[in-house]
C-alpha cells in the first residue's frame, strides 16, 4: 500500500473552490475470489419450501483505481489515481471443483469532501456497483445427427455421426446492486489544483 501526501501549493486544496461539485472516474475495474476454492465454508440455508440446502459462502474483491474531480466557479482539482479494493461476502452454491465467474459494473460514483478549517480531511465516495457471480463447472455435451449438405443439393444419408463438446455449466448465479460508502484518508491523495 503506497500513501502519497496532499500537494496543496499555492491554493492547491480543493476546499477553497466555491460551489463544488465532485466526479469519480474508476478504471481498471476487476472482481474475484479470494480465498481457498477448495476450502470454502458451508453455510445451511432453509429455503422457501421448508427443505435445507447447503451453500458456501465466498468471499470477493472488488479492485479499482479512483481519479477524484473536484469542479468550482473558481477552479478545478484533479487527483492522482488512487488504487482500492472492496471485500466483500456472497452465499451461493459453490461445491468443491467449481470455479467463480465474477464480473462487476460502476452505475454510480458521488464523491463529498470533508474538509476541516478550510482544509481536505477525507474524500467521501459512494459507489453503486452491479456484480455478477457465477458457479461454473466443465461439462461434455454429446450431440448427436447425421451430416448435411446444403439446401437444393440431394444427398445420400450416411451413418450417424456422434460429437462431444467441452462447455461451461452454470450451477448458479447471482446478480447484485449495492451501494458501497468509501473514505479516502487525505494521505492517500495527491491533487493538483487550477484556480482561475
Amino acid at each position: 500500500m503506497t500513501y502519497v501526501l496532499i500537494e496543496l501549493d499555492a491554493g492547491g486544496d480543493p476546499c477553497l473552490l466555491d460551489d463544488r461539485r465532485g466526479f469519480c472516474t474508476i478504471e481498471n475495474l476487476t472482481c474475484r475470489e479470494v480465498g481457498d476454492p477448495n476450502r470454502r465454508e458451508i453455510v445451511t440455508m432453509q429455503l422457501p419450501n421448508g427443505e435445507q440446502a447447503e451453500l458456501q459462502l465466498i468471499h470477493v474483491a472488488i479492485t479499482f483505481e479512483v481519479t477524484v474531480t473536484i469542479e468550482g466557479t473558481n477552479g478545478v482539482c484533479v487527483s492522482g489515481p488512487v488504487e482500492w479494493t472492496i471485500y466483500d461476502q456472497v452465499i451461493i452454491c459453490a461445491p468443491p471443483a467449481t470455479v467463480i465467474a465474477c464480473s462487476v459494473e460502476l452505475s454510480d460514483c458521488a464523491v463529498d469532501l470533508e474538509c476541516r478549517n478550510g482544509s481536505l480531511t477525507s474524500v467521501i465516495l459512494r459507489l453503486l456497483l452491479n456484480n455478477n457471480l457465477q458457479t461454473q463447472t466443465g461439462a461434455t455435451v454429446r450431440l448427436s445427427g447425421f451430416p448435411s449438405a446444403a439446401r437444393g443439393n440431394e444427398m445420400e444419408l450416411q451413418q450417424e455421426e456422434q460429437l462431444c463438446v467441452n462447455v461451461t455449466r452454470v450451477l448458479d448465479w447471482v446478480q447484485l446492486c449495492r451501494e458501497k460508502e468509501i473514505v479516502i484518508d487525505v494521505e492517500r491523495l495527491t491533487f493538483r489544483c487550477n484556480f482561475g
